[in-house]
């Protein structure tokens, strides 16, 4: 068998020139893959690796670039023994092998499957750990952080998000400091910990980074969280041309779903405006079916459905959202479609009471989430007024509590409703 790969690689790598000639990007993909695999099969291991990282790219360029998630996942399998990232193939060297278990974390967390995306990310970790490779294990602690944190395990990744910053230290790689305190500073404001998270996004800055990509996106959804909606519009929107330039259309996406947010906020929302920049990141995700970026689509439609009034649109964005969240493990935005859920049964005024419980349930379920908690007790709270003031009453005086504690802009609205519920 290996001479007939032998063979068939020889015959593809020799139309090579020709298939570089007018091919579209996705026929330059199929051009390399294939006498890859036959590379590999030939028994050629390194040089496979080689076409991998260097003609291929790696996931920066099938991945961040051409969104090829499910490719390049299929392309790094070939590298383990029955499919394992356990087995990979110790015919190249040990950075390099590294480096194909980091891949497979990354498509396989684009791809939804955080379980395996984490077995990666530590499989990674130990490797480069035993290598002495500290430089790469503070990449690996970062990534299994930001994964976990998806999962809406939030104290374990603030634990791996201090590691990878305290590892970086050690070897003074400046770059990995700032990303890791950038991505412990996100973790800080889902906690709720928002006096923190500014503080940790300030000593970003300090330290002479100039955040861009995931590290300004993190600092700006904090931002407008907190309801300073013109800094978090021009802090994404000063990443635009640079990401446009690098050919990050993954990170473009993340970008324009946080313009979506900000449009639908602040004294006239847009909701127009929103979907312009929905249809862009729709265009992203019928070609990648990245998971995080299709539940942060359904989110935004979602609520430019509850903005315009189209509650059957915004019902289809919300039940999809929540079965994709739920089934993928992606535990905060659970909370978020299920507080999304009972929103749009508030303004249609049918389900409230239930709804109302499936949210109070997933938010207490995820309490360390103290955004997801907020809302939920205050839409509750809501639901309970035309019934149940005791009730009311104790839902918004928590709610109000934790508002308070998170600088909520909406906390004045949170207070006149406890007002209502006191009213006889």
């Amino acid at each position: 068998p290996k001479a007939i790969h032998e063979v068939e690689r020889e015959h593809l790598l020799a139309r090579l020139d020709d298939a570089r000639v007018g091919s579209s990007p996705d026929t330059l993909l199929d051009a390399y893959d294939k006498p890859l695999i036959h590379t590999l099969r030939a028994g050629r291991t390194d040089e496979a690796a080689s076409l991998y990282f260097r003609s291929l790219g790696g996931f920066g360029h099938l991945g961040l670039q051409r969104g090829a998630m499910s490719r390049g996942i299929r392309i790094v399998r070939e590298f383990a023994d029955d499919g394992d990232p356990a087995r990979m193939t110790t015919a190249i060297d040990t950075s390099r092998r590294a480096r194909l278990v980091y891949d497979w974390g990354l498509y396989a967390g684009a791809l939804g499957d955080l379980a395996l995306a984490s077995r990666c990310y530590r499989i990674h970790g130990a490797l480069t750990r035993d290598s002495g490779l500290l430089a790469a294990l503070t990449t690996s602690l970062r990534a299994l952080a930001y994964t976990e944190r998806l999962a809406g395990s939030l104290t374990e990744a603030l634990r791996l998000a201090e590691a990878a910053a305290a590892v970086a230290h050690e070897v003074a790689a400046d770059g990995a400091v700032v990303r890791a305190l950038a991505l412990k500073a996100r973790v800080l404001h889902d906690l709720g910990r928002v006096d923190e998270s500014d503080a940790c996004f300030l000593e970003v800055r300090r330290l002479g980074d100039r955040p861009f990509a995931r590290r300004s996106f993190w600092e700006a959804e904090h931002g407008l969280a907190l309801g300073r909606v013109a800094a978090a519009r021009a802090e994404v929107e000063g990443n635009l041309a640079g990401l446009r330039e690098l050919g990050w259309d993954g990170h473009r996406a993340h970008a324009e779903t946080i313009l979506g947010e900000v449009a639908l906020v602040g004294d006239e929302p847009d909701p127009q405006r929103a979907s312009a920049h929905l249809a862009y990141v729709r265009g992203w995700t019928a070609v990648t079916g990245e998971v995080e970026v299709v539940l942060r689509c359904q989110a935004l439609a979602a609520r430019i459905g509850l903005a315009e009034r189209r509650f059957s649109d915004a019902d289809s964005a919300i039940h999809s959202g929540l079965a994709l969240s739920e089934t993928c493990g992606f535990g905060l935005f659970a909370v978020d479609f299920s507080n999304l859920r009972l929103a749009r049964a508030l303004a249609v005024d049918a389900g409230a009471s239930e709804a109302a419980t499936q949210a109070l349930t997933a938010a207490r379920a995820r309490p360390a989430y103290a955004w997801g908690l907020a809302d939920a007790l205050y839409l509750a709270g809501l639901a309970a007024l035309a019934e149940d003031r005791a009730g009311a009453r104790a839902l918004l005086g928590e709610a109000e509590r934790v508002r308070a504690r998170l600088r909520h802009p909406a906390l004045a609205a949170t207070r006149e409703a406890l007002a209502r519920a006191g009213e006889s």
